[in-house]
This record gives C-alpha cells, sequence and structure tokens, in this order.
C-alpha cells in the first residue's frame, strides 16, 4: 500500500484516491497540504519577495482530452514537474456533477498558481487537512507577497488578496509551479526529525518513516544516525513535545444560528493584555501589561532589570539589555511611591519605562495602574451557563478524542476551554506561541488566522489543530462582522493528531477513538452565579479539590493566583500536571 504524507504522523490516500508516488519524487506536506517535491533541494522559507527562490520554472499547460482519465493518475518516474497531474474528479457538493477534468489536491502545494472551475484564478496559500484549497484570488498576475517583521496593528487597504475556499474537485489546472513554503525550513526540518526518532523507538522502519513524512530514505537514515536535533533557532525555549503538524479540517462544526446563540448566551468579559515571559532557568511567568501614558502613546511598559524572555512575535533568543540608572522620577506619584525625585536611590527595586518617551514609573505604582486593555472579550467555558456552547465543546472532544473535561455544572475544565470574542474587524490578536497544543473551532464571520507565514481564512465551522506554530488574528476592514473563536488547550498527544486526520477521511493506523463519556444531564436546580471568569467565585468545588489540596505546596497554588488565576483553576492545573507549577502554568496561559 503507498502512502502521502500528511505531516508528522503521516497516513494513508483515502480509498477513492489512492495513487503511487514515485520514490524518485519525494513529497513532504505541510499540514493537510503538499509542502514541498524533491524538498532537500527546493523547500524554502518565505521570506521577502526579493529573496523568494522559484522552485521551477513556471510553466502553463492546457489539459487536453488525452491528459485526463477516469481515475487518479499514476505518475511514473519519467513525470516532471511542469506537467500536472490531472484526474477527472467528482464535485463534493451534493447534486453537482463535475464535467471537467480537475487536479488532485495531492498534486497542489503552497505558492502555486491555479484556475477554478468559476474562472478564478489565484495563488495557492494552503491546502486543508480535508483536501479543500485556500487560494488567493488575483487578476491574473501574480502580485508581490508583502513582508512585515510584525503584523500590522492597523488595516491597511489592499495590501491583501481575496481569499477564496476551493472544495476537492474545484481547482481545474495547476498554471504555475513555484513552491513557498509557509514556515520556516529549519522548524519543518527539526519536527520532521523529532517524528523520525520517535518512530524508530517505536520500532518503525526507515523506509516507512520515509514514506509517510515525505523524505528521502537516505534522508531519514541521516536524521537517524545523529543525536537529538538541535532546537531551531530562538525557539530553544520551547517544549519538544510542542511541535506538532498543523491539522485543519473545513466546516464541521457549522450550524445556523450557533455563533449569535453563544454570543447571546454567556457573560462576556474586558480582556487585558498579557506577555509571557521565561527565565532563564526555564521558569515561565505571565504578566499583565500596562502602558504609557505619555500623550496618548499606549506602548507597552518595559521592566527593568529583566532577566527573562519575552515569548512573543520577535521570538527573542536571549534577554533585553537595558542598564538600570537613578536619573529619572516617578510619573505617577501615587501612595507609597518609590522614586518621587530624581535623588532617590532606585537601589535593586524593579522599574518599568517607554523607551520611545522616556516615560518612568516605579513598582509600587505600576500596580496601582490599570491594566492595559485588548481589542476583544473573553470567556471561560463554564459549563450550564449555554446549553449549546455545551453540547458544541462535548461534540469537539469527542471527534478529537480529547480527555473527559470533568467540569461539573458551574464549574470550568480540568484543561483551559475559552472563548475570544472579535466584535469587528479591528478586534485582534498579535502573534504569539504556547508549549501546548490548541484546537481552535471559529464562528461567525470569515477571518484571517495568521499561522506562521500562512494566512488562513477560518469560516464559520472551520476547525484547527496546532502546536508551538506562530499564531494571532490580524486586523481585518473595520465593517468586518463578528467573529469568536472556541479554543481548547491541552497537553500534546498523539492520539489528538490522529483523530484530527480521522476526521479530515483518512484512514489512520492505530487510532482507536476514546470511549465517549457523556455529561450528566441532571441539573442541581441552583441559580446561576455570574461570578468571575475562571470559575473561582461560583460556589463550586473544583474537581479534585478536596483530595488535592492536602499534598499540593500553598506556594505554588499563590505562585499561579498572583499571575492572575482563579484558585479553582489553579488547583484543577496542578491537579492534572502532578503538582508542576511549570506545567500547570503552560496548561492555563490562554490565546
Amino acid at each position: 500500500e503507498h502512502f502521502r504524507s500528511s505531516g508528522a504522523s503521516g497516513c494513508p490516500l483515502p480509498p477513492m484516491a489512492t495513487a503511487v508516488i514515485p520514490t524518485t519524487h519525494p513529497r513532504r506536506r505541510w499540514g493537510g497540504g503538499t509542502c514541498s517535491s524533491r524538498h532537500e533541494t527546493l523547500a524554502t522559507d518565505l521570506t521577502h519577495a526579493g529573496h523568494m527562490e522559484k522552485i521551477t520554472t513556471p510553466s502553463s499547460f492546457t489539459p487536453s482530452a488525452d491528459s485526463a482519465s477516469d481515475g487518479p493518475t499514476v505518475r511514473g518516474s519519467t513525470s516532471t514537474a511542469s506537467q500536472p497531474a490531472l484526474v477527472r474528479g467528482s464535485n463534493p457538493r451534493p447534486g453537482v456533477r463535475s464535467s471537467a477534468p480537475t487536479v488532485a489536491c495531492r498534486d497542489v502545494l503552497s505558492g502555486f498558481r491555479v484556475s477554478l472551475r468559476g474562472g478564478q484564478v489565484g495563488e495557492v496559500e494552503f491546502v486543508a487537512t480535508s483536501g479543500d484549497v485556500l487560494v488567493s484570488v488575483d487578476d491574473g498576475k501574480a502580485k508581490a507577497r508583502p513582508w512585515f517583521e510584525e503584523t500590522p496593528r492597523e488595516w491597511v487597504e489592499g495590501i491583501w488578496p481575496e481569499q477564496v475556499w476551493a472544495p476537492p474537485g474545484d481547482v481545474c489546472s495547476v498554471l504555475q509551479r513555484r513552491h513557498q513554503l509557509r514556515e520556516r525550513r529549519d522548524v519543518a526540518d527539526y519536527r520532521h526529525s523529532l517524528s523520525c526518532i520517535r518512530g524508530r523507538d517505536a520500532g518503525r522502519k526507515p523506509a516507512e518513516l520515509a514514506a509517510e513524512l515525505g523524505r528521502p530514505e537516505d534522508w531519514v537514515h541521516d536524521v537517524l544516525r545523529h543525536k537529538q536535533p538541535q532546537k531551531p533557532r530562538n525557539l530553544e525555549h520551547w517544549n519538544t513535545d510542542g511541535f506538532c503538524e498543523v491539522r485543519y479540517v473545513k466546516r464541521r462544526y457549522h450550524e445556523e444560528g450557533l455563533y449569535e446563540t453563544i454570543v447571546q448566551g454567556v457573560n462576556w468579559q474586558q480582556d487585558k493584555v498579557w506577555r509571557v515571559h521565561k527565565e532563564l532557568n526555564g521558569d515561565w511567568g505571565l504578566r499583565t501589561v500596562k502602558q504609557c501614558e505619555s500623550g496618548g502613546c499606549g506602548r507597552s511598559l518595559l521592566r527593568v532589570p529583566d532577566s527573562s524572555v519575552k515569548i512573543g512575535p520577535g521570538d527573542a533568543s536571549a534577554p533585553r539589555t537595558t542598564r538600570p540608572h537613578d536619573n529619572w522620577q516617578c510619573r505617577k506619584q501615587f501612595d507609597g511611591c518609590l522614586k518621587r525625585s530624581f535623588e532617590t536611590p532606585v537601589g535593586d527595586r524593579y522599574y518599568w519605562w517607554c523607551p520611545a518617551h522616556k516615560w518612568y514609573v516605579c513598582q509600587e505604582c505600576q500596580q496601582a495602574m490599570p491594566d492595559k486593555p485588548t481589542s476583544k472579550q473573553i470567556r471561560g467555558w463554564h459549563r450550564g451557563e449555554c446549553p449549546a456552547l455545551d453540547a458544541l465543546v462535548y461534540r469537539i472532544v469527542e471527534d478529537f478524542n480529547l480527555p473527559d473535561p470533568g467540569a461539573q455544572y458551574g464549574g470550568t475544565a480540568r484543561y483551559t476551554i475559552k472563548m475570544n470574542w472579535y466584535p469587528d474587524g479591528m478586534a485582534q490578536v498579535t502573534d504569539h506561541r504556547h508549549d501546548v497544543w490548541t484546537i481552535l473551532v471559529s464562528l461567525g464571520s470569515a477571518r484571517v488566522l495568521n499561522v506562521d507565514y500562512a494566512r488562513l481564512l477560518m469560516e464559520d465551522g472551520d476547525a484547527i489543530l496546532f502546536g508551538t506554530q506562530r499564531h494571532g488574528v490580524p486586523p481585518a476592514p473595520p465593517s468586518q462582522g463578528g467573529r469568536l473563536s472556541l479554543v481548547l488547550m491541552f497537553a500534546p498527544d498523539a492520539q489528538i493528531e490522529k483523530a484530527a486526520l480521522s476526521l479530515a477521511g483518512h484512514f489512520v493506523p492505530g487510532f482507536v477513538p476514546r470511549a465517549p463519556q457523556p455529561p450528566e444531564e441532571s441539573w442541581s436546580g441552583e441559580e446561576w452565579d455570574e461570578g468571575q471568569d475562571g470559575g473561582g467565585d461560583l460556589g463550586w468545588e473544583a474537581p479534585g479539590a478536596s483530595r488535592t489540596e492536602g499534598h499540593l505546596h500553598e506556594d505554588d497554588v499563590a505562585s499561579l493566583c498572583a499571575l492572575g488565576f482563579a484558585r479553582g483553576d489553579a488547583l484543577q492545573a496542578l491537579d492534572v500536571c502532578s503538582g508542576s507549577a511549570t506545567a500547570a502554568a503552560n496548561l492555563l496561559l490562554g490565546v
């Protein structure tokens, strides 16, 4: 049986699309879509347009009657990259019969230019695990891709093309073949190296691993001859288990009126800016952010001195170096101010400043300042608050083979389940990463989700699984409709990734669904308490709280509470993580 690559775990083609992938043309895939052909020489980073490498000489191809077949095309070793592999595919939309030759989704790579059934042309941005192709539509001429060191905070009209999802069977032909990797090459190499090592430890053969990953067998042997691969540059702080493939399933949770029901059925709260930091010794830290008040600046204040690394869009590899000094005066002068004059020494205390305006505030006054708000609303999942949301959560848990949330009525889950609501196009989230794995379900208006260098237009009901990939929600036109994301964060688990592949229609060897555990149907009858988000003041006992508090260190509980988490959530996280405060902080970090 011949397999196509579908990421770290790999999977066979669905029966109706089985085809031979010749070993002379190995393939590597990014998420559900092919990532590279002959990857050793052709895989490239997606960088500034001036540095993009053309993978093959572009060529156009006009399909003829002889080039189509009634079944999947089997390509021999003599096939060339300039000829698209055409199949007469069936349009998956009910009641619509395909009458024109189409391109198999396995033969479409990010960066390729394609024509669609409706006459549109454009560049492939991403291929979903379920086979749908995301295309950036243009007027027939490829446009240079904008490059930003950091995602713009305001919408700029005209810099990004319109995007459309094409179902399998709607891609008619490949017009130009120039593959562009939507992530850093060194990260993809590292992730696949880990897959080879794990496969070897599980007793799998190099030939089998090469077939799944789309790598040459020599490359797999070379990886296995060496020791543990070196982590990618500026990602040295991240947990090895967090690296996984992106899996994307289209329209799985689309339901008419579900977005409106949930938005109107929960008690939303104003979100605030958090910054994740990691100390050089590996300990995590989570801080709320204060902002500079000079002339409406709004920039986030920086701490001095600071020995931690900010985990954010820049993926810093070392702490910011700023030499402390006494030549400043606190601009707030609250009660208890520690630096009322220039003459007061700072000593070994922290202080905060804005480099742009030389705006300073002492540690005591900084704590009394209001937190910097974000442009979105948040709400943790509280079982019983919104029945439609409860049903969606338990459906996702069953679909993706997730552990039982263990939530009592009025309480929250044993792992992070929360929502972000973006009322309009200007609500956004800057790019960031997590050590844990994330399942994100999008409801409401279509909205772009940045995943590494890809811009994924998430439509109502779409679901995505990712790990340490950098991600965020960039601004959209101000008139954009509302959208919410349901986010589930959990410890890495290979069975969850296999479940995602199974949802996308793939046969996955070794996949064993967990036995579903339906929630209790009884309701205690107590009146709903709108306590603080996180469940700490809802009057319920956290699962495991009575048996946990006796052996957990109170200092660990207090440390998590000091980071802004409710006591109930802190106890649950420490219980799940066997008392490890660091692991508990990882689970509690929200998107």
